[in-house]
């Protein structure tokens, strides 16, 4: 019986299988590498996110300044170790502090360093194997949602100077001087109703009106009579019979709504229904409205100034505070008038003077209140006169 030789394999051959085996390897690797470095920049960017989150989190509830701990007063000189980096990856060019500490925020097993701006940004510094010092990688997160704590939102009631503003937010200085940033995208439509609005102040600085129209629970819904409930418990009532129309036909029972009060009356329109499970937020006493305790014909009077009338294209109407007292809280009083040639006359002596008086007559009926203008004077160079005489 004839055997069968076996023949092994040639020098060319093995080559051959060597080098097909290392381009398949140096295939497999690069896409291995690649999926690692996908992996560990999806890492970079969730924990940056959410470091961010917890160090604006914390300045907010505790007010700490960031030279105390976690975060040091240690300058991270971007300008200088990482300038060839800086353009490219958009790291602030301002003072940075160092984070000591960040598995105290969250479970990181990034071995990089995390580093904050003043207002709590984040943003994680990735160093390569190379020795050279200034070739360090800085991974900017995507934008992420604002933190928007109630506190800063309690802030936004009254006249600010604007000092500056950028993309997101907007800088604005208290009458205390103190600086108030506030971000843009807090101000959501879908949780409160802002009017915000540009004034001229003095020597013809922006002042900035901000009004917030919170949300409250429906707990009780009798005819036109909603009984609300704040989220601390405060519960009032108002009556709705002019703002049917803003329901839309939906039931109001145990619905979270955004209310928006006519001044002077315990009316208000319904400005929106919102989901069940969306929070809420606000208080009764921003809210609620007590009608003044009004008798039959009686006249009062009050100062008027150039921010106090409201011009539309449907409506006209002198809007003024009762018995000339400073402003007070949701004490506005609105009364229309057809005789656009008196508020033209009326802005343009407001413009020249800024003071003028009003006069009007309260009458109450089946719990409505009607107001007539009965006499409006400006002031001029010889005192107060009747508008209608000049």
């Amino acid at each position: 019986m004839k055997t069968k030789s076996t023949k092994g394999f040639t020098l060319i051959e093995i080559i051959i299988t060597l080098a097909i085996l290392a381009v398949l390897f140096l295939l497999a690797s690069g896409n291995y590498r690649k999926h690692i470095s996908d992996a560990n920049e999806t890492l970079i960017i969730a924990d940056t996110g959410k470091m961010s989150t917890a160090i604006k989190a914390e300045l907010a509830n505790d007010k700490k300044p960031l030279s105390k701990d976690p975060i040091s007063r240690r300058r991270l000189r971007g300008a200088t170790v990482y300038s060839g980096r800086q353009k490219e990856s958009g790291l602030p060019n301002e003072l940075l502090y160092n984070i000591e500490n960040p598995r105290k925020h969250l479970n990181t097993t990034l071995k990089g360093q995390f580093v904050a701006t003043a207002d709590g940004e984040a943003y994680y510094i990735k160093r390569n194997t190379s020795t050279k010092p200034n070739t360090g990688t800085i991974v900017i997160p995507p934008q992420q949602p604002p933190v928007c704590p109630e506190a800063e939102l309690n802030k936004l009631n009254g006249n600010y100077k604007i000092t500056r503003g950028s993309d997101y937010a907007i800088y604005i200085q208290e009458s205390s001087g103190a600086m108030l940033k506030i971000d843009l995208r807090c101000l959501k439509l879908d949780t409160f109703v802002y009017n915000i609005i540009k004034l001229k102040g003095v020597n013809g600085t922006e002042q900035l009106s901000i009004r917030r129209d919170p949300i409250v629970q429906v707990i009780e819904k009798k005819g036109n009579i909603l009984t609300l409930q704040d989220i601390k418990g405060n519960t009032g009532k108002i009556d709705i019979s002019s703002a049917e129309i803003f329901t839309q036909n939906q039931p109001l029972e145990d619905k979270k709504i955004q209310v928006k009060l006519i001044p002077d009356t315990t009316k208000a329109k319904i400005i929106n229904i919102l989901e069940d499970d969306f929070p809420l937020q606000g208080t009764i006493q921003d809210l609620m409205i007590n009608a003044p305790t009004i008798k039959e014909n009686v006249t009062k009077l009050a100062m008027i100034s150039s921010d106090d009338i409201f011009r539309s294209q449907t409506t006209n109407g002198i809007t003024f505070y009762p018995e000339g007292n400073s402003y007070v809280k949701n004490s506005l009083v609105t009364v229309y008038t057809d005789d656009l040639e008196l508020l033209d006359k009326l802005e343009d002596y407001l413009k020249q003077n800024g003071k003028a008086k009003i006069q009007v007559k309260y009458e109450q009926s089946n719990k409505e209140i009607y107001k007539t203008l009965i006499k409006l004077e400006v002031l001029t160079s010889d005192g107060y006169k009747d508008i209608k005489t000049l």
